[in-house]
């Protein structure tokens, strides 16, 4: 699939299933709708929480602003906030998001390889689980650079290639059920695997990144810390989750979480 044509797919699929909106049966862009979504964001991943007080400092982009269900706690956190992202749709949500908050916020169509803003215009930028689904991530993360001013953080986090998930839930479980298409790569199969579908359609580009991809892609920033997490006990074989403490959970997410996130100051 060619880069056009990996936006395309991108932006038919969060057209029809914006980010989250599986959570609720709620009308979309009603008050109930982006409640429901929060909630079970939060419930379900709790640990995303402790990273907003990293980044809300200043003004604030977020790349791939999906619902605004981050965006609004960032800017609830004291920042003044730029959403951005590829789907008309995620763009108008949010947008209706905030008006029925009755808060202040900028949403913009556009796309994170060529970002519509002046260079050094944000104190931070944000980008959860969104930059593995573009064609060009490196061209993406040298944009991120452009516009941050210097000082200014990112946080950014991709799919992990060494994930539980990835190697066991996908790799190894979904090969023995399923088997493997011939010539299908990893990333294939992830895609195929995430965003199944009826109608045996193309799936949006997926990719995955390795601890050392990640550090070697931010090395223009001047300081990088790279992290993994994001592991739920559900995602573990039953007699292998209820045996294990939260401790131990959180350890596991450490070193096989489903994201790799990089925390970068330039």
């Amino acid at each position: 699939m060619n880069e056009e044509g990996g936006k395309r797919e991108a932006v038919r699929q969060w057209s029809r299933d914006p980010a989250g909106a599986w959570a609720t049966d709620e009308p979309a862009g009603t008050a109930a709708f982006f409640d429901e979504i929060e909630a079970t964001r939060y419930r379900s991943d709790p640990w995303l929480l402790d990273l907003f007080g990293w980044i809300a400092h200043g003004r604030v982009l977020e790349i791939g602003v999906g619902l605004g269900t981050d965006l609004e706690r960032i800017h609830r956190l004291g920042a003044t906030v730029v959403g951005l992202d590829l789907t008309p749709e995620c763009v108008e949500l949010s947008r209706r998001r905030f008006a029925l908050r009755e808060l202040e916020g900028i949403f913009v169509e556009g796309d994170a390889e060529s970002l519509p803003f002046e260079d050094e215009s944000f104190d931070g930028v944000y980008s959860m689980g969104v930059l593995h689904h573009t064609p060009n991530t490196a061209r993406a993360v040298a944009e991120i650079h452009r516009v941050l001013r210097p000082g200014g953080r990112a946080l950014v986090a991709l799919y992990h290639r060494d994930s539980w998930f990835l190697r066991v839930n996908i790799q190894l479980i979904e090969r023995l059920l399923h088997g493997a298409r011939r010539y299908e790569t990893l990333e294939e199969r992830l895609s195929r695997v995430e965003f199944r579908s009826d109608d045996n359609t193309a799936q949006p580009l997926v990719k995955v990144y390795s601890r050392l991809q990640m550090r070697r892609m931010f090395t223009d920033f001047g300081l990088v810390h790279v992290r993994v997490d994001h592991l739920r006990r559900d995602e573990l074989p039953r007699n292998i989750g209820r045996r294990l403490t939260d401790a131990q959970i959180h350890g596991l997410a450490r070193m096989a979480g489903w994201y790799v996130i990089a925390y970068v100051v330039k």
